[in-house]
């Protein structure tokens, strides 16, 4: 329902709930399970959406580490993290370009690119770890 409330722009009703799941699931799942860095950042999108993107940024953040402590530092959740946090850190409202940003602040290329190996333009880091079919990205 929270998802909902934020597509639809109802971020006020969206917040709380967001909130409330990320509670219940530290209480069940304890704080460093991935779900709970799921809940994060769907709770940093919102902000995101509000303009609150310090809020946004510290979130993206602890998801990041929480996934790469989870699932390890070549796990295509944790890319997937590494390219949330770049998209916050790169948005046009923060008055600056991205950062470059790795885990554990080392420069580092993700399993399956090679060092210096760029993106063609128009693919996120997701689009390194979806299955291919005859060579072609899945669906």
């Amino acid at each position: 329902m929270a998802e909902l409330y934020r597509r639809q722009g109802r971020y006020a009703d969206a917040e709380p709930l967001y909130k409330r799941l990320l509670a219940n699931y530290e209480k069940a799942l304890g704080p460093d399970h991935p779900d709970i860095a799921a809940s994060l950042n769907s709770l940093a999108a919102l902000y995101g959406n509000l303009a609150r993107h310090g809020d946004a940024e510290l979130l993206y953040k602890q998801s990041l580490a929480i996934h790469e402590k989870a699932l390890g530092p070549d796990h295509r959740e944790v890319a997937r993290a590494v390219d949330n946090l770049a998209r916050r850190l790169r948005t046009p409202a923060t008055g600056a370009p991205a950062q470059k940003y790795s885990p554990g602040g080392e420069r580092r290329p993700a399993k399956g690119c090679s060092e210096g190996q760029p993106l063609r333009p128009g693919l996120s880091w997701k689009s390194r770890f979806r299955p291919r079919v005859n060579g072609a990205l899945g669906v």
